[in-house]
């Protein structure tokens, strides 16, 4: 059964969606539509154990969207006004430096969205102790290949695993361990075995 709700934030229509998805979770859809626009879509944001705030995430994330895009569209104005040309897109936010993508695959752990600003991604490397930031999510997705998205114990929706890195994982119960390749670990919340999540 899908679930839905609409909001308006300054001229933009966030309509949250969200409905059953694998393992019982649920996923987190948003549409955001402005007159005189293509509607924008974003599909499984993130999953979370009920409607309610699977709808309250993806209306969070929306409105942190529009004030980003907001803020980018007119700054962009200002720059026309002084005659500087530029191009309107929807999706701008604002720069961070990309981290190198030489060999990223072997080198990933995990990735999560940056709770500041959730169109960019934080970075986990495997031997490395300070993650890096990506200024897009969905690039960022694309580039590092097949990930497993998983839940937080505190059921705090978001971290994308690269499976290839993680070692073993220890089972307590609806809470699993992964212990990655460099020794560091994660607690994850999720109630199917082990073998989903490592090839041991």
């Amino acid at each position: 059964m899908t679930a839905a709700i609409s909001t308006l934030r300054r001229g933009y229509r966030l309509i949250a969606r969200t409905c059953p998805a694998h393992s019982g979770l649920h996923a987190a859809d948003l549409v955001i539509e402005k007159a005189g626009r293509a509607p924008e879509t974003f599909a499984a944001l993130d999953y979370c154990f009920d409607d309610e705030p699977a709808l309250r995430y993806a209306t969070c994330w929306g409105r942190t969207w529009v004030e980003l895009n907001a803020e980018v569209c007119v700054t962009r104005q200002r720059r026309d006004t002084q005659g500087q040309t530029t191009e309107n897109r929807m999706r701008d936010v604002p720069h961070i430096e990309p981290s190198s993508y030489i060999h990223a695959e072997q080198r990933l752990r995990f990735l999560a969205r940056d709770a500041q600003n959730p169109c960019a991604a934080i970075v986990y490397w495997l031997g490395a102790t300070e993650p890096s930031r990506e200024s897009s999510f969905f690039d960022a997705m694309q580039k590092f290949g097949a990930l497993m998205q998983l839940v937080l114990p505190d059921e705090r929706p978001g971290v994308f695993v690269k499976r290839e890195a993680v070692q073993s994982v220890t089972d307590f119960g609806t809470v699993k361990r992964l212990v990655f390749r460099d020794g560091s670990a994660l607690d994850v919340r999720y109630a199917g075995p082990c073998s989903d999540l490592c090839d041991e």
